[in-house]
């Protein structure tokens, strides 16, 4: 009897290892499909964002991967505000708790920027049926809707000097734009 236990033991636990998925197979690259222009740098003066969409319907898919570009910038633009408020908050040797709360209320604000002169200037529907977008937005316009922004806090956080921020915000927008793709 302890023979069988142990025989079908056996047997149960090599079936089960038989009846186990193979692993993932890394995903090629090269298997992606992709518009060429997606690795392309942007002018100096642009801010550029890419979206990509797939849905049933076209025009579901343009809408989304359009406003997937639009976030991808206010995405950046949220990561430049957050390093220009922490870098002057060093210079300014304000208190954290302060500029913590300011970045929290400034970021909320950033949620809700439409972008409204951020457009389209290119858009490909790939064979796979993926539409990508990609918008341009002006830094001079980002650095206007960053500004006012900035600007509007004046009143509760005294201490802030939206003038003296925009300069690190400005050395943040000298450095080389990196469009970020969002798909999901």
């Amino acid at each position: 009897m302890r023979i069988i236990f142990i025989l079908l033991t056996v047997l149960f636990t090599l079936n089960g290892c038989k009846s186990a998925p193979p692993p993932p197979s890394p995903i090629d690259v090269e298997d992606i499909d992709i518009p060429e222009w997606v690795s392309l740098p942007p002018p100096d003066d642009e801010m550029w964002g890419i979206g990509a969409s797939f849905a049933m319907k076209d025009y579901t898919a343009m809408i989304t991967a359009e406003t997937r570009a639009k976030a991808s910038i206010v995405q950046r633009l949220q990561r430049y505000l957050d390093d220009t408020l922490r870098a002057y908050n060093r210079q300014a040797d304000a208190e954290n708790r302060a500029v913590d709360a300011l970045i929290e209320d400034i970021a909320f604000k950033m949620d809700n920027t439409s972008l409204e002169t951020a457009v389209v200037n290119k858009r490909t529907q790939m064979p796979n049926k993926t539409w990508w977008y990609r918008v341009y937005y002006k830094k001079t316009d980002a650095r206007d809707a960053v500004f006012q922004i900035l600007d509007s806090e004046i009143e509760e956080y005294p201490e802030f000097n939206p003038n003296r921020a925009i300069v690190f915000f400005d050395e943040q927008m000298k450095k080389p734009d990196v469009p970020l793709v969002t798909s999901e």
